[in-house]
């Protein structure tokens, strides 16, 4: 009977043993396709992280051309003021040049050919005598004109 007992017992020992093999590998298993996911788990984040790296730098290039067409912009902003300002002052200057040359023409005459000379010449040099004056009447309101502006602001981007 103690025999009996003792290959029951080995009898169901054995039964444990392969039961318990069976749940040991089932558990590696298990660890293996864990593993298998943790190592595909890690790779689609460094993924992640990589556009994500990428996206975050096309972002920072876009914010800075953002940036500068802004600079740009403001420059051309002021440019065009600026010449605008300019012709509104040249146009005064003519309108202001052709109210004060209102003298009449001199006409030609078929007395003398050389008094004629003398007038187109003494017309001439009045006239360049004007351009003078013109040229020298400019810069002061050249100086009045706002220029563009050399300081850069930053931008909100």
């Amino acid at each position: 009977m103690v025999a009996d007992q003792v290959r029951k017992l080995a009898d169901e020992s054995k039964q444990a043993v392969k039961r318990t093999e069976g749940m040991v590998g089932q558990i590696l298993n298990v660890a293996e396709v864990q593993a298998k996911s943790a190592v595909e788990a890690v790779s689609a984040v460094d993924s992640i992280a990589t556009v994500a790296e990428e996206t975050s730098a096309s972002t920072e290039e876009a914010s800075a051309a953002a940036e500068e067409q802004a600079s740009s912009m403001e420059e051309i902003t002021s440019t065009s003021q600026t010449m605008a300002e300019l012709a509104l002052n040249l146009k005064k200057l003519v309108d202001q040049s052709s109210l004060g040359d209102k003298t009449p023409k001199p006409e030609k005459s078929a007395e003398s050919p050389k008094s004629d000379k003398k007038e187109k010449v003494s017309a001439i040099e009045s006239k360049k005598g004007e351009k003078a004056k013109k040229t020298r009447e400019v810069p002061v309101d050249i100086e009045k004109t706002p220029t563009t502006n050399t300081g850069r602001q930053k931008s909100a981007f």
